[in-house]
């Protein structure tokens, strides 16, 4: 663990959000922050490695209308904090990101979203520079970057942060919402493995959902 101070906050640094791509979603982020406490006094200055993710989705409910589909869910970020992606960073990145897909170490625990089973070929690239740099590969020989089955469990099951999607050299690849193990990440986000499940059979592509990072 980092020898920083932490503090668990909800609404100051490091708040992690998700939505349904909408024009009103600032609005409903406002509101719900309005409805929370902060666990604790957030100094600013701290380096922050948790955060609370909330779920919430449009569910018919019409423009700017945003229902819940989950408690707060404690989790974990990066042990720089949060900040602007770059390659070799452990800041979890600033921004609003698209979902485009999911992996796991085992099988589609049943979500609509694109999902692939990672074994002994499966990479994350982090060659910049290359043509197919932060995206998955497959490669009989090791390459730059992550081996998505020999990083273990926390990528039991995992839903691929859509930054970096232009894939501008050194501009950070290979970030994910994955399973915690209770410690800072590399710039991911990390939660317990049972919610993740929980989100990912709720996740819906053809609503286009997005994960919000703001500060």
């Amino acid at each position: 663990d980092t020898a920083t101070t932490e503090i668990y906050t909800s609404l100051f640094v490091g708040s992690v959000r998700w939505c349904i791509r909408d024009s009103d979603w600032a609005s409903w982020k406002q509101n719900a922050a309005e409805a929370e406490t902060p666990d604790a006094d957030p100094e600013r200055g701290r380096l922050l490695t948790l955060a609370r993710l909330h779920a919430a989705g449009t569910d018919g409910l019409g423009e700017g209308t945003f229902l819940p589909v989950t408690v707060p869910i404690r989790a974990r970020i990066g042990a720089a904090g949060v900040g602007v992606a770059a390659e070799g960073s452990t800041k979890t990145p600033l921004g609003t990101w698209d979902l485009p897909g999911a992996f796991g170490l085992q099988p589609n625990p049943g979500t609509a979203l694109p999902y692939f089973v990672a074994g002994p070929l499966d990479y994350w690239d982090g060659r910049s520079g290359a043509a197919t740099y932060n995206t998955h590969v497959r490669s009989s020989v090791p390459i730059v970057g992550e081996h998505l089955l020999s990083v273990g469990w926390v990528y039991n099951y995992a839903v691929v942060m859509g930054v970096n999607p232009n894939r501008t050299p050194y501009g950070g690849s290979a970030f994910f919402l994955h399973v915690t193990d209770g410690r800072p990440t590399a710039g991911c986000v990390a939660i317990d493995q049972g919610s993740l499940v929980a989100i990912l059979r709720w996740l819906d592509p053809a609503a286009r959902p997005q994960m919000v990072v703001a500060l």
